[in-house]
């Protein structure tokens, strides 16, 4: 009997090994799920930095040039075709060297204001691109900004999961009330002494540690 009652003892000891083992177990998993989280996030943050750089990198005053060349060239060509109507004048109504002067007049103005067309979309291009560049900055700003949002949400979550593990008490009560029966046995007691011997539990302290220990509150043997 001594060997038996010190088997169940031992039994009963196993039982709480395995509670621990399997809450530690439960919390390390929930953890690195925490941090697996986190990085996903994280490199969320960094691929919209990253496309946010490059974008900046490769920006040219090209586009903003052509953008601002083409509305300056515009802007010119409308005023031209004005002042062509305002000088025309019927068919007969002047000299040969008048028609002359107009056309002539027509060109100059038209070279004109493609020179400082390009002149001033050359001179206005940089700062447009560095606008461009600004709204680029901008943005990606603003998406980092959603993506931290949804990292301190996720990692609410992820603390609430793991303070949410805890010891089995069962396994707990179960493994006690074994290595007190074990060991009263071992010692040369009787069986009908094991309710003064099992352990009571204190139900609450399950849920209120945020770490899992133990939670039994032995009963004194009688």
């Amino acid at each position: 009997m001594g060997i038996e009652a010190l088997a169940l003892a031992g039994l009963g000891a196993g039982l709480g090994a395995y509670n621990t083992s399997r809450t530690m177990n439960a919390q390390n998993s929930a953890l690195n799920q925490e941090v697996a989280d986190q990085q996903m996030q994280q490199a969320r943050a960094n691929s919209v930095l990253r496309g946010m750089i490059q974008k900046v990198q490769a920006s040219t005053p090209t586009a903003a040039k052509t953008q601002l060349s083409s509305a300056y060239l515009n802007a010119i060509k409308q005023g031209q075709q004005q002042a062509n109507l305002a000088l025309a004048l019927p068919v007969g109504a002047a000299s040969t060297a008048y028609r002359d002067a107009v056309t002539r007049n027509a060109a100059d103005v038209n070279n004109y204001g493609n020179t400082q067309g390009t002149l001033l979309a050359d001179m206005g291009a940089p700062e447009l691109q560095r606008q461009y560049e600004g709204f680029d900055v901008g943005r990606a700003g603003t998406a980092v900004s959603g993506i931290a949002r949804a990292a301190a949400d996720q990692d609410a979550i992820d603390r609430m999961r793991v303070m949410s593990i805890r010891r089995n008490p069962w396994l707990d009560f179960l493994g006690q009330a074994m290595g007190s029966y074990g060991m009263g046995k071992a010692m040369g007691g009787t069986g009908a002494g094991i309710s003064s011997r099992v352990p009571t539990m204190n139900t609450s302290s399950f849920y209120d540690a945020p770490i899992a220990g133990d939670a039994i509150n032995y009963a004194a043997y009688a």
